[in-house]
């Protein structure tokens, strides 16, 4: 008996050591910014952004969800937050007080911001804009935050393109459907050519055609074109999901979706 409490205690010092080097490990770590973006509408871009969220924090990660221009993303917005929001890089408020919220399981922060409402990008050149996003940077890094997951609707201005330039990962998101009915190859060629540096940059596809026979052909094809920027792995997401993400039933199905994504970051130095 005296040999059973003395190995448990044993592999409770383990345990709690273990613990402790993670946390440990986690305060250490410095700021990794991901953006999830696409020009391709419906590609499911804020589901995975919040899935990915949702998956960082169940692993003891200090998450920011950064939504940048997203006027439709049916996300929770509040009239008080917004004002401190249009003030937020004038002001330099701390983004715990600019607005903080609780989904029921998940707790996160979230951020929501309109460039056309904040008043230092109105007369701004477009140098002057990306100094403002450089300073929005360091600004959340002050926050300790281990990843900064930006929600990015994209367009080809200034600030968004120093937005993915400034991030350590980039997922543009690829919905199938929308991809053949569309001439959406040019949007991503486009968008491909706009950044001088693409090394960070991976197509994501997370919606495929519900009638398709054969994925595995599509994504062949897609590699064929775009080679080493196809993201490896596919996931099948919905837009609705955005609409649920608070309840606990659905955390399993996110955290399914979203692992892939998770552990390749997590994994990335």
């Amino acid at each position: 008996m005296f040999f059973i409490i003395k190995k448990l205690l044993l592999h409770k010092n383990i345990l709690e050591s273990e613990v402790r080097l993670k946390e440990t490990s986690l305060m250490m770590q410095n700021t990794k910014f991901i953006t999830v973006t696409s020009t391709i509408r419906h590609s499911a871009k804020t589901s995975t952004a919040i899935g990915l969220v949702i998956s960082l924090v169940t692993e003891g990660y200090k998450v920011l969800y950064l939504g940048f221009d997203n006027k439709y993303n049916a996300l929770p917005n509040f009239d008080d937050d917004a004002d401190l929001v249009k003030d937020y890089i004038l002001e330099k408020i701390i983004l715990e007080r600019a607005i903080r919220h609780f989904y029921s399981f998940y707790p996160f922060d979230m951020l929501n911001i309109n460039a056309d409402l904040v008043k230092l990008f109105k007369n701004a050149t477009d140098k002057q804009q990306a100094r403002i996003i450089s300073k929005l940077f360091k600004d959340i890094k002050a926050e300790r935050y281990h990843y900064v997951v930006i929600d990015l609707n994209y367009k080809d201005k200034p600030v968004h393109n120093m937005i993915v330039k400034l991030s350590d990962h980039c997922f543009y998101t690829i919905n199938v459907k929308r991809y053949e009915e569309e001439k959406n190859h040019l949007d991503i060629n486009s968008f491909l050519t706009v950044l001088p540096k693409k090394e960070h940059v991976k197509l994501l596809v997370v919606q495929f055609n519900r009638f398709m026979v054969d994925h595995h052909k599509f994504i062949e094809n897609l590699k064929y074109i775009y080679g080493d920027f196809v993201f490896d792995y596919q996931i099948d997401s919905s837009r609705t999901m955005r609409n649920r993400i608070d309840h606990a039933y659905n955390y399993l199905r996110v955290n399914k979706l979203c692992t892939p994504i998770k552990k390749y970051i997590i994994e990335s130095k």
